[in-house]
């Protein structure tokens, strides 16, 4: 007899895979050793083992805010979402990663405004027209950029020229009695491009320079002691009308009363003070400019103030033949008062004292 004795086998394996595996016609999900058992092909018993690793795939979330793109496993992205990548990890097996994405944008803007001088935006003063941008962050923290369209006026300036004579109110409020052409007022925001209105003064105030009178040694003859100005007579007691044709420095009252000039200079008028002539009628005196006779012509109530006092005093009164018709004797006095009482007519009045004498010619109406 020939006899063949055949012998069981064994083996074993490891194996890797991902979430399953099969073997030998059985799936498997989990790590482990597993054994089978079968013949081999000598009709023997054959058992295998196998040391079975499973894996298992990984999944991720992440979530990114960025402005305009966002770069992430080389892919870069323009829009907002959910974004999935597929590849493998450690363990050989897949990984899926899932990225919640934001993009946000920058912004622009642009504005326009008009200032008077200067204008500050965003920190910074501007004084010249033009564009200006800035460039900031959103309230989403992208680029914010901004532009100013920017229109820089000037305060206008002007002068007024004014010519004026002793004092002059400007639209201030203020009087002014000198020249001046330093004085500024401004008009908040009145010019045409609604900026401050400058306006100068320039001043000249202009006055008459001398309006003063001089009464010369006659007691009648009045002369302005002004030589730069024209002149113009009047009578004080007349209610200032002009005397006529009496337009020289000086000039020669030809009755008592009261007179002054309108002095013309510089383009301004000024009159003097009235000024009392009562020295016109006066023959001869001794008395000097004191003596005061009034008025004169008379209805017949005379005062005459002799400027001093004087112990004996005598008065005749003569008409113009010469006939004395009153005569009066004061013992000592400065004023006297005498009533004429001869008719209407042309007289002389004489007047002595121990020292001195005057003749007067009178009027009475």
């Amino acid at each position: 007899m020939n006899l063949t004795i055949n012998t069981p086998t064994t083996s074993a394996s490891s194996a890797t895979a991902c979430v399953s595996y099969t073997w030998n016609g059985t799936t498997y999900t989990n790590s482990g050793t597993y054994t089978w058992t079968g013949q081999n092909n000598s009709g023997c018993d054959s058992v295998a083992t196998l040391n079975l690793m499973i894996n298992t795939p990984t999944t991720s979330t992440s979530s990114a805010t960025a402005c305009g793109s966002y770069t992430w496993n080389v892919t870069t992205y323009t829009t907002s979402g959910a974004h999935t990548w597929t590849g493998q990890n450690n363990s050989g097996c897949d990984s899926v990663a899932t990225l919640n994405l934001t993009i946000n944008t920058p912004t622009t803007s642009t504005s326009s405004a008009t200032a008077c001088g200067s204008h500050t935006w965003n920190g910074t003063t501007y004084t010249t027209s033009g564009s200006y941008t800035w460039t900031g962050q959103n309230s989403v923290g992208c680029d914010s950029t901004a532009t100013l369209n920017l229109t820089i006026n000037t305060p206008v300036s002007s002068t007024d020229t004014q010519v004026a004579c002793n004092s002059f109110t400007w639209i201030d409020g203020n009087t002014y009695t000198s020249s001046v052409d330093t004085i500024v007022y401004t008009y908040v925001g009145e010019a045409a491009n609604n900026c401050d209105s400058l306006v100068t003064l320039d001043l000249t105030i202009n006055s008459v320079s001398d309006v003063t009178t001089t009464v010369d040694a006659t007691g009648v003859t009045l002369t302005a002691n002004n030589t730069n100005a024209t002149y113009q007579w009047i009578d004080c007691d007349s209610n200032n009308v002009l005397i006529s044709n009496e337009t020289n420095q000086s000039y020669t009252a030809t009755e008592n009363g009261n007179y002054a000039v309108q002095l013309t200079e510089n383009g301004c008028v000024d009159t003097t003070e009235c000024v009392a002539i009562t020295s016109v009628g006066l023959l001869e005196n001794d008395f000097g400019t004191g003596l005061v006779v009034y008025p004169n012509p008379t209805d017949g109530k005379l005062s005459i103030d002799l400027g001093s006092d004087y112990p004996m005093i005598h008065t005749i009164l003569t008409d113009i033949t010469g006939k004395v018709v009153q005569s009066n004797t004061f013992e000592g006095g400065q004023l006297l008062d005498l009533t004429l009482e001869a008719p209407i007519g042309v007289y002389l009045l004489n007047i002595e004292t121990n020292e001195k004498k005057v003749t007067i010619r009178l009027i009475k109406e």
